[in-house]
């Protein structure tokens, strides 16, 4: 069983926030709805359209083979379709898994278990559109994955906005097999505090049975992350829930841990988290807090 509970904790998601490498072709005809890209880098209006999730939590880290990946919706269109963008080509999902193979048989055999697949992923999007995507990138074992987001903070420069990124979000066990799904489902099980997730949609959730609304579940997660720090949570996938959804749910996770980690470096180290240094503050401060997020099918 501690085997199992390892290899869970090493798949499940150690969410770290880098930055992905991004070139300005990719959006030539892709509009960002909460960032005008398209007038930032001097490019035509879009053809398609997409809105980011938003997010402060996030770091400058540059990443090598990293491939961006867009999932958009058409500009003029009231249905949220999705359109997979790549290298500024529209692709369908055999295409897709075809240019993802051909890009990793071009990498340096060193850097192949350090590609990373970024998604930018337009909010209004089901998960279903998503979940095909992932699971293409789990078929050729893309080891990690990392989510596009646009920084709240104003005074961050809009220009960077191609360089923030949820960062790594390891594959998760429902797109590797039944058989990891379920070993990893039995080792989530024997974890005492589990915190269940469920989106009820209209931004609004089911957190352990007790309705939370949007970003008001960041705080009913920190709560229930602090009774016991070995906890894990469980959300409850549903392919016809929206993006937006998911993604709230998150980053809540993440803030509310990062809250947690920098009230624990205040009261040990006298000092914030972005103020710790020292190698080993740092593996303490990570290892205090071992965080588990599992997407339950």
């Amino acid at each position: 069983m501690k085997s199992t509970l390892k290899a869970m904790a090493a798949l499940m998601l150690m969410m770290v926030f880098a930055v992905g490498c991004n070139n300005p072709k990719d959006l030539k005809n892709i509009e960002v709805e909460n960032v005008q890209i398209d007038s930032v880098l001097g490019l035509p209006k879009g053809t398609y359209t997409m809105e980011l999730p938003e997010t402060d939590l996030f770091e400058w880290t540059h990443l090598s083979a990293t491939k961006n990946v867009y999932l958009v919706r058409p500009k003029d269109s009231t249905e949220p379709n999705r359109i997979i963008v790549v290298d500024g080509e529209v692709l369908d999902i055999p295409s897709f898994k075809k240019v993802m193979e051909e890009w990793k048989s071009s990498l340096n055999k060193a850097d192949v278990p350090l590609m990373i697949c970024r998604l930018n992923v337009d909010k209004s999007l089901k998960m279903n559109d998503v979940n095909e995507v992932m699971q293409v990138l789990a078929d050729i074992k893309t080891p990690r994955i990392q989510y596009a987001v646009v920084p709240k903070n104003p005074e961050i420069d809009i220009q960077d906005y191609a360089y923030v990124s949820l960062h790594p979000l390891w594959m998760q066990g429902r797109f590797r097999g039944d058989s990891i799904y379920r070993e990893m489902l039995d080792g989530v099980c024997t974890i005492p505090n589990q915190i269940n997730v469920v989106s009820i949609g209209l931004d609004a959730y089911e957190i352990n049975g007790v309705l939370a609304k949007g970003e008001d579940s960041k705080s009913m997660l920190k709560g229930l992350m602090q009774q016991d720090l070995n906890n894990v949570i469980r959300f409850k996938m549903d392919d016809a829930m929206l993006f937006d959804d998911y993604i709230v749910i998150v980053i809540s996770a993440l803030e509310a841990l990062e809250e947690l980690k920098d009230e624990y470096a205040m009261e040990k180290y006298l000092k914030h988290l972005d103020e710790v240094d020292l190698y080993e503050e740092e593996k303490e401060i990570h290892d205090h807090f071992p965080f588990r997020f599992f997407e339950e099918k």
